[in-house]
């Protein structure tokens, strides 16, 4: 059985419509006098402001929501999978090229065990991971690089325009990511210069964990980033190990 090394690593790097487009829509007037109104209703209502901001911290700390009549409503939890797009669609870039699925689970459903959630998660990607379905979405990619339109926007509107989709579409929506390169091999020649490989996402946009692995010789590296000081996450991920048997080895760069 291969060992395994889970390196806490902390502090590393660093779609849809809004309230107020929505509101507009409704009231049939610019997105502009309804944020307006927006501000003018919260300003009067200072304890509908402090209940919102009360409603975030509360979800970011306990991953769920409490109504106003009291109902508890958890959120779901979603993860990030970067998949490498080269075994289908062969390529030279030395860039990432990528695509990202999403398998989560939705706690309003009910209870999960650990094997539900492993089969739910497995018959996910088994569904999803396929030429057909990547192909659509590159296919939908390029359309907008081809949309008429869009080509004669400005570059740096563009790049605003992708920086603020990522961070609402591509970031927020997931509770983490994790990416595993897989076992990592090298020339026998440079095997004895090795004697460790790991892999440290960068830290997103939202505040939360990120997990990376990779696999070199006979040990598996499991690597926790962010910029989260609590270490909930970690704890009981490496104490699920532990209590399935796994030898594991922990490092960190936490001074605490």
């Amino acid at each position: 059985m291969k060992p395994f090394v889970i390196t806490v690593a902390r502090g590393y790097g660093s779609g849809g419509k809004t309230i107020g487009k929505m509101l507009a829509e409704d009231l049939g007037v610019s997105v502009a006098e309804a944020k307006a109104y927006i501000e003018s209703y919260l300003r009067n209502y200072e304890g509908v402001r402090e209940y919102m901001k009360r409603i975030v911290e509360q979800a970011k700390r306990d991953g769920y929501v409490t109504t106003l009549l009291g109902r508890r409503r958890e959120l779901p939890v979603a993860l990030a999978v970067p998949i490498n797009l080269r075994p289908h669609f062969p390529s030279e870039t030395l860039r990432n090229f990528i695509l990202t699925v999403r398998p989560s689970i939705d706690p309003e459903l009910g209870d999960y065990t650990f094997p539900e959630i492993v089969r739910q998660v497995h018959y996910y990607m088994r569904l999803h991971i396929n030429r057909q379905e990547m192909q659509a979405q590159l296919t939908r990619n390029v359309g907008l690089r081809r949309n008429k339109l869009l080509q004669i926007v400005p570059i740096p509107i563009k790049d605003l325009a992708m920086a603020l989709s990522y961070k609402l579409v591509g970031s927020r929506p997931y509770s983490t990511t994790y990416t595993n390169p897989g076992a990592f091999q090298v020339p026998a020649e440079m095997e004895p210069h090795i004697r460790r490989m790991e892999v440290v996402l960068g830290q997103s946009y939202t505040p939360r964990t990120n997990c990376a692995s990779i696999s070199y010789g006979n040990t598996m590296e499991i690597t926790f980033a962010g910029t989260v000081k609590e270490t909930d996450v970690e704890r009981d991920f490496f104490r699920h190990l532990v209590r399935e048997g796994l030898h594991v080895r922990i490092l960190s760069n936490r001074e605490e």
